[in-house]
């Protein structure tokens, strides 16, 4: 996969960073270096059998296993015993070598996609240069966000060099790593690609089909802060003097994104969906689904609401303080979610452009943008990063542009940030509130403090308007 120079010296700099953090960089220090969810996944990886099949999983588990499964083994092979420092250096070990894949998936996506070089390094920017990838793989090793990340490169490689076999193979393995990754693999299997261009909708159309969207997201609103009951707590209850506000912030982004997103007049044309739908793929994935619900439930000890959950991080956490779901998403994956902003149309006409199954997933994605814990999007970031890359490819970028872009997204990076601090086995959500455990929480928007709200708030809109004028403004199609 290394053939050409952007690919190796890529290459090489995840290299060299990712072994400079191995030796040198920061882990975090609650419980021992495992953190908090990564106390779960330890235990799976220091005793797979007993924890996995003996004990069993809740269900939140269950879907997240295989990293640690492949932990466990590899060290089994080698050592009759783990210790905790041996897992953690074995997580870091093994999300540096999956990283490294995913340059080279990279590589190899911008090769199918024709990208320039320039096209490709704006790429790399964007799904590497940023505050997950940089700081919080190495920082905060022991979870399964990176194996996530890079089954969806894998994935979506698949699904452009049309291997519905592997596509299958890698949406099996994603199942139990990260939930999201079966509904994406299995539209992209049923749904293939399909190169045909877009037709603009009515705009009395598009109209009520914005007009119905919001209203349901509006519905989800209101019964999950209304009707629905959640206990108060300090660092997670929605700020009420601005409740308002913050839902019809979010109520209009929903209206405006879904505007643009479905103009389309093919989506709605039961001819343009047989031609893009695989029939026979859609019984396999049913399926598929149906033995996957089988396992899960033959894993798991008990249920933890998992559907709940979700429907609460999107529509009650994500109206916490207003704009919250937008800060979280920029300051965890980086300014490149702005010039997803700024240039929406450019890049919904390019998802358009590859058929029915990308639009689906990309719909998915817009929905876990509500979301103000910006990891829950991980599976989706990197198809969003992707073909906004194809869609500005064709812009005229200047070296200079590129190193802008770089050296922006490196400082929001917070590559060169310390964030340990000496967590107490009982720390609470006030805790989290404060300083210096702030410099942790505070780039999980949903453990914001109000200042640090302010303070990035400050940063992303003096980058949404630098982007404007840098990029927006200036550059052109050639």
């Amino acid at each position: 996969m290394l053939k050409n120079k952007a690919t190796i010296v890529m290459f090489f700099f995840m290299l060299v960073f990712g072994l400079g953090q191995f030796f040198w960089g920061e882990i975090i220090s609650a419980n021992g270096g495992r953190g908090w969810d990564g106390r779960g996944y330890a235990q799976v990886a220091l005793d797979f059998h007993k924890v996995v099949i003996v004990d069993k999983l809740t269900d939140y588990f269950a879907q997240r296993f295989v990293p640690s499964a492949i932990i466990h083994y590899t060290l089994k092979s080698f050592t009759p015993t783990i210790s905790n420092e041996l897992l953690i250096k074995a997580f870091s070990i093994y999300n540096l070598v999956l990283l490294l894949i995913c340059v080279l998936l990279w590589g190899a996506i911008a090769r199918e996609l024709k990208l320039s070089v320039k096209g490709q390094w704006i790429g790399f920017i964007g799904l590497f240069i940023n505050f997950a990838v940089l700081k919080f793989y190495f920082y905060y090793p022991i979870l399964t966000d990176v194996s996530a990340f890079c089954l969806t490169l894998a994935i979506v490689y698949m699904y452009l060099v049309d291997k519905p076999f592997g596509l299958l193979s890698l949406t099996l393995i994603g199942a139990f790593t990260w939930p999201a990754l079966l509904p994406i693999g299995l539209i992209l299997f049923v749904f293939p690609k399909h190169i045909q261009e877009p037709a603009s909708l009515n705009k009395i159309f598009r109209w009520l089909i914005s007009f119905v969207f919001a209203g349901l997201v509006l519905a989800c609103v209101i019964y999950v802060n209304f009707i629905k009951t959640y206990p108060e707590n300090e660092g997670m209850y929605p700020f009420l003097p601005a409740r308002n506000l913050s839902i019809a912030i979010l109520i209009l982004y929903a209206f405006g994104a879904m505007y643009v997103f479905c103009n389309n007049r093919f989506l709605y044309s039961p001819g343009y969906i047989s031609k893009n739908i695989r029939f026979e793929r859609l019984i396999l994935a049913a399926v598929i689904y149906l033995l996957f619900l089988f396992t899960i439930e033959s894993l798991s000890a008990y249920k933890t609401g998992l559907f709940g959950l979700s429907i609460r991080n999107l529509f009650y956490y994500g109206i916490k303080i207003p704009f919250v779901f937008a800060i979280g998403q920029i300051m965890w994956h980086g300014p490149t979610v702005i010039l997803i902003f700024l240039y929406w149309k450019k890049f919904v006409d390019v998802i358009h452009h590859y058929g029915l199954g990308l639009v689906l997933v990309v719909f998915m994605g817009l929905m876990f943008s509500f979301s103000s814990e910006a990891r829950h999007s991980t599976a989706f970031f990197p198809v969003f990063v992707i073909f906004l890359v194809k869609a500005l490819d064709e812009l005229n970028w200047q070296k200079m542009d590129i190193g802008i872009l770089g050296g922006i997204s490196l400082f929001y990076s917070k590559a060169w940030m310390k964030l340990n601090a000496d967590f107490p086995d009982n720390l609470t959500r006030e805790m989290t509130l404060e300083f210096p455990w702030q410099r942790y929480f505070m780039h999980h928007a949903l453990y914001m403090n109000y200042q640090m709200y302010l303070l990035q708030g400050v940063f992303i809109i003096a980058a949404f308007v630098a982007f404007y004028f840098i990029f927006k403004r200036r550059l052109v199609a050639v």
